[in-house]
């Protein structure tokens, strides 16, 4: 739908009855060409999956002088074989593999705390300013080790992000005093 409306990339995420908790498939609609496979799976692996088929189609409109669509529909796995909760992190799954797609969210590691500790795109992002504040201000540690550190110990992450929320920033949290 998202691509007959003239946008870019549209994602629709869902599980087969068949699969276990740990995979789901997701479909990416694409107007005109489907997506090469080589620019997705950089995007799917620092979101924590591994992307295991690929099966592509082209739709065609039904209306005359509208575009066809690629639908490309992935078989992914958590790399970790962690269950996925779709309805819980869904939305904010397909909302950052938008962002990622746009260009306006950085392809990292760190992206992987959105299904490890459930994350938004927004809150990811913070935890990478406080990552790469920290190395400006001269931390021993890379940005690859943090990355690490951080998805290997998602409540930390799921906290750091909670505490800045309560204390400092209204608009995406309420202005409740955080418990230090």
């Amino acid at each position: 739908q998202a691509a007959l409306e003239g946008r870019d990339f549209g994602v629709r995420l869902s599980r087969w009855p068949s699969m276990p908790p740990h995979r789901f498939t997701v479909r990416l609609f694409h107007p005109r060409k489907p997506i090469a496979l080589s620019d997705v799976l950089p995007l799917a692996e620092n979101l924590g999956l591994r992307v295991l088929s690929e099966a592509p189609f082209q739709l065609q409109a039904a209306e005359k002088g509208r575009d066809s669509v690629a639908l490309q529909v992935l078989r992914v796995e958590t790399q970790d074989k962690s269950p996925v909760d779709l309805a819980a992190v869904g939305p904010r799954f397909v909302d950052t593999l938008e962002h990622l797609w746009a260009g306006t969210l950085e392809n990292d590691g760190l992206n992987k705390l959105v299904l490890g500790a459930g994350l938004a795109w927004r809150e990811v992002a913070l935890v990478r300013a406080y990552a790469k504040y920290l190395r400006q201000a001269g931390i021993p540690f890379s940005q690859d080790y943090m990355e690490r550190a951080l998805v290997a110990y998602p409540p930390i992450a799921r906290g750091m992000v909670d505490l800045f929320v309560a204390r400092f920033d209204p608009v995406l949290g309420d202005t409740r005093e955080a418990r230090i």
